[in-house]
Order: structure tokens, then sequence, then C-alpha cells
């Protein structure tokens, strides 16, 4: 099958006719199968990297050696994808080290363990900070036709401009959509509440298909129960929500069960409690990531009755309880 043909496919510029003729033509063989999910991983790859999608072919890099075979060019494309893959997780473990890379089947997974913070630059050139436990998922169509991610934990964005293909956020609680702007999503799934803060620009947050879509403006919060599905909209001093960029952990009248999630993710630590009642003490203050958690477990100490003993385990986790 001809290459443009495989390219046209995937980029979804196929008439439903022909769409059916590649799909028969994949089912027909595993080499078919084999040469498919390499042009799709080259694809991906080169888009994740600003590859002019325009030129993308299989014939790429396959000057000269035109009198070949189809079956040989499909056998050096092969080697160069994988080459190309291995180029990749390589620049991006040398400069991000902090984030695993995955290339999926059908997407690139971001993922930020416990403890760490990474950023990313993508083919648009915006800009995105991940926070502690975070995954960001980008799907081999992302910029071939629209700018789609999905996001489990926190990150912040600061998007390209194009009113003509707007930048979509999807959570497992909400979607939001913006077309050049700087926000910060928090989206956790084991948080009671999720937020979107905007920075600058204008964006739209989605709680659910069917009602109207919330607008914000700048310097605006909304902050969503992910049971109830409702939201609440306030004004916010920007630093409240973003400071954790900055390696600064801020919080306001929080729930101590609440902020035990923030220090596990930003800490790599485990957090139990003894008594389930020190779970609705509430803490305002705020503190700098680099320090030891030991101190920073001393300074809550300080502020309320609860008392907090540290267990040092061995390839796991610390061992924190709240007594």
């Amino acid at each position: 099958m001809e290459s443009e043909r495989i390219i046209r496919f995937l980029r979804e510029e196929l008439t439903e006719s022909e769409k059916l003729e590649v799909l028969d033509w994949i089912e027909k063989s595993d080499e078919n199968k084999s040469i498919f999910s390499e042009l799709k991983n080259t694809m991906i790859l080169a888009d994740l990297f600003g590859k002019d999608k325009g030129r993308l072919s299989l014939n790429t890099g396959m000057a000269g050696v035109s009198d070949l075979g189809q079956h040989k060019k499909f056998t050096l494309l092969k080697y160069a994808a994988s080459a190309l893959i291995i180029l990749a997780l390589g620049s991006l473990l040398l400069l991000q080290r902090q984030k695993v890379y995955r290339l999926m089947h059908n997407y690139v997974e971001y993922v930020v363990p416990n403890g760490q913070t990474s950023n990313i630059v993508l083919s648009d050139g915006s800009h995105v900070y991940l926070n502690s436990g975070s995954i960001l998922r980008q799907y081999g169509n992302y910029f071939l036709s629209k700018r789609e991610l999905y996001l489990e934990g926190e990150a912040f964005f600061d998007v390209v401009s194009n009113s003509r293909n707007p930048f979509i956020i999807k959570t497992s609680a909400f979607s939001v959509v913006a077309t050049g702007t700087s926000f910060n999503v928090q989206a956790y799934s084991n948080s009671d509440y999720n937020d979107v803060t905007l920075i600058s620009g204008e964006l739209s947050v989605n709680v659910n298909d069917k009602g109207e879509p919330l607008l914000l403006s700048s310097g605006e919060n909304a902050t969503m129960n992910r049971k109830t599905k409702k939201y609440s909209l306030s004004r916010i001093e920007n630093h409240q929500f973003v400071s954790w960029k900055e390696g600064i952990i801020t919080f306001r009248n929080t729930r101590l069960e609440d902020l035990a999630k923030m220090l596990e993710r930003t800490y790599n630590v485990k957090i139990v409690f003894a008594d389930e009642k020190t779970k609705e003490m509430r803490y305002s203050g705020t503190m700098l990531r680099y320090k030891p958690i030991d101190q920073i477990l001393d300074i809550l100490e300080m502020t309320s009755e609860a008392r907090f003993e540290m267990e040092t385990r061995t390839n796991e986790p610390s061992l924190i309880t709240v007594k």
C-alpha cells in the first residue's frame, strides 16, 4: 500500500470507503499490522518534537534508495522509527530526568512521580508544568487535527494562541477549553474538590456535557465538588493556586486530611490517621517545598494538637502516622 495513503488515513483525510480499504489491508497480515504500527509511532514522535507534519512520509530520509523494493523500504523505516524512539527517550531522560515518558499504543504519556515536578514544551510552543503525582496524555492525532490532552493530577498551562484550534484539557470530572491563555488545573481523582484558576486570557469549564459552560475571567477560580458536580466561583490571589510551580506550598483553611494528600504527593510519603478526628483540623500557611518533611511536620505540630510519627521504610515511601 502507498505510504501517502496510510499517512492520510492517520490524519483522518480519507473518505469512508478509502478508510475501509486501509483497514482491510492492515488486517491481511501481521507484517501489515507491524508496518502500520511503526508508521503511526513515527508520526506521533515526529509531531511530539515539532516536525513539519506536511513533510512526513515513508520516504522521508530515503533519497537515493528509490530502487529498493517496498518491503525493504518498510524494513528501513522500522529501524529508523526504532532509532527515533530511542533518541526521543534519551533526549527526554537527559533533559528532564524527573519525567517518565511512555509511548503507548495510540498516545504519548508523561508520568511525574510523587516527590517531583516537571515541564514539557509541546510542538506548538505551549508550555506545561506538571506537579507531583500527575499524568498527561497526548494522543496520536494531537496537532494533526486538534489540540487535546488528558490530565490526571495538576498542571499549569501557558498556551500559544490559536483561535481556530482551541486547546482542550479533559479530566475525569470536567474539561477546559482555551485558545491562548495561562491557567492552572488541579484534577487529582483522590481529592474531594478540583479547581481551575485563570491567570490571563479567557477559558470555559464544562462540568458536564448537558449544562452551559462556565466562563472564567482573569484572576478567577472555579472550585468543583467531585461528588455533587456543583461549583463555586471566586476571585483569588493568583499565587495561592499556582505557587507550587515556584516551589512554594500554599494552603488556606485546609483540612488536615486534604493537606496530608498534598504532602504525600510533594514528599513521596504515606500518611495514615490513628485518630479520625484529626482529619478535620484546619491549617493555613505557606511553606517551601525544598524543606525536609520532618521540618514541615514540626511546624504543623507547633500550630495544633496533632502529633506526627515518621517511620523510614526500605524500598517504599516513609510512613507518617498522625495521632
